[in-house]
């Protein structure tokens, strides 16, 4: 049975959704002084609301393309995010720069493995390229020697006379190009693109970590999610926490889907077991 969806949109509003009821999960604990005044902080900031997402009969066989890919979890309408678990999950993150953060007092990692095994997704064939990791994230830093033919990208995937948006000399760089000027094809992963997996306020433009992503998916290559996802979540941690919160519906399957096993551990002020991401059976 196809994904319950409501209506496409470029992109995610940035709104707060209804928070689900976390009382039973525990109270907030904090890594540190510096983790307690970054939750007050970010309970100023909305959370991305994502959305699901279901192609329609114009796009072909974009549906079963992404069941191929494994990745049908992302057409599923999410459902509303415990706020409080999600902030916290940022706070405490802030302040522990090991690819580990705590969430009402358990360790809860959130490298691009551990995110793997919560969305899902085909694995790696011998000998085949992960695209995203060799890509996204290096064409904005090597002006010199881009990894990315970023003009290419625009000529394949656009309508003609499609032009980068550039920063000034001295150093002109590739900023982004309109959504709108993506041909039908292109237009319809970007738009399941922006639904949860690079969610933005902006899904009117296509930014180079995005288009580099949209390539590689329009070019049948292997996209490994969990380090896009894995990525966006530093770049928001390293961004000092600028924005709307990204990735709550992912964040939560942290929670929801954890083992506990082992004993507390004396590594932060507040006890705290591993906790094993095992993803769910349906």
């Amino acid at each position: 049975m196809a994904p319950k969806r409501a209506g496409r949109s470029q992109g995610p509003s940035t709104q707060t959704p209804t928070s689900s009821d976390s009382s039973s999960m525990g109270e907030v604990e904090f890594t540190s002084d510096g983790a307690r005044t970054e939750f007050q902080q970010l309970m100023n900031k909305s959370i991305v609301k994502e959305r699901g997402f279901l192609p329609t009969a114009e796009d072909g066989d974009l549906l079963s393309m992404i069941q191929e890919r494994g990745w049908e979890s992302f057409c599923e309408a999410p459902e509303a995010v415990p706020l409080a678990i999600i902030r916290e999950f940022y706070a405490n993150a802030k302040e522990n720069r090991d690819g580990f953060t705590v969430v009402r007092g358990t360790r809860v990692e959130y490298s691009a493995e551990a995110i793997r095994r919560v969305i899902g997704g085909r694995a790696k064939r011998r000998n085949e390229e992960d695209w995203v990791v060799e890509r996204i994230g290096r064409a904005k830093r090597r002006f010199d020697e881009d990894p990315v033919d970023l003009d290419r990208l625009v000529y394949d995937m656009c309508v003609p006379d499609t032009n980068w948006k550039m920063t000034a000399p001295p150093l002109p760089a590739h900023v982004s190009f309109p959504a709108a000027a993506l041909n039908r094809y292109a237009k319809a992963w970007n738009a399941f693109i922006c639904a949860n997996i690079m969610p933005s306020s902006h899904g009117h433009e296509v930014t180079v970590d995005r288009a580099i992503l949209l390539f590689g998916i329009v070019s049948d290559k292997y996209i490994d999610l969990g380090h896009v996802i894995h990525q966006g979540i530093l770049r928001f941690l390293q961004g000092g926490t600028t924005g709307a919160i990204p990735y709550g519906t992912i964040i939560q399957s942290y929670v929801e889907q954890a083992v506990f096993v082992g004993q507390p551990t004396s590594n932060y002020s507040c006890q705290q077991h591993l906790l094993i991401i095992r993803r769910s059976a349906g």
